[in-house]
């Protein structure tokens, strides 16, 4: 299911979903797993804090890749949600950067280009994986549930693809 507004997001998925199919959230606030979304559509930005905060996670906002990876030197980030295409730092560049200083953080790129595109350009940008637009709620869930057990099980993060359901 593709979402474009908040009330469908709620309706939906507080009514279909059982609460214990949500993540929760580890711990305190202090250790709960930390998100940075970054996107310089206000909307997208918004729709995906709800979302990821409904999932239980601690979710931080970013509208450009400068600003996020500024953010990155400041607070460790478990995970880092990231669109492709933006004014100034790209996603890529930006995963690039935060690999270089925290390699354990997890970069998914999301973008609405198509996978042969997309391929030539990630070879070397060490994202995880990546989410295509459009996306549903269901994709979020899945491909964050799968990088953060890898991660959490000592298999590591290598470049992973997330079917969408």
């Amino acid at each position: 299911m593709i979402y474009n507004d908040l009330e469908t997001i709620q309706r939906d998925i507080l009514s279909e979903n059982e609460p214990s199919l949500l993540i929760p959230a580890q711990g305190t606030a202090e250790n709960a797993v930390r998100i940075l979304v970054v996107d310089d559509e206000e909307g997208l930005r918004d729709i995906l804090s709800d979302i990821i905060s409904m999932l239980g996670y601690q979710v931080t906002l970013s509208s450009s890749g400068e600003d996020a990876l500024s953010q990155c030197l400041t607070t460790p980030f478990d995970l880092v949600l990231t669109d492709l295409q933006m004014p100034g730092m790209d996603g890529l560049t930006l995963a690039r950067h935060i690999k270089n200083g925290a390699p354990s953080t997890i970069v998914i790129l999301m973008t609405a280009l198509g996978l042969n595109e997309l391929m030539e350009k990630i070879e070397e940008s060490r994202i995880d994986s990546f989410i295509l637009k459009p996306f549903g709620f269901d994709d979020i869930k899945e491909t964050f549930r799968k990088m953060l057990e890898l991660r959490e099980t000592g298999k590591g993060t290598s470049f992973s693809v997330v079917e969408k359901s």
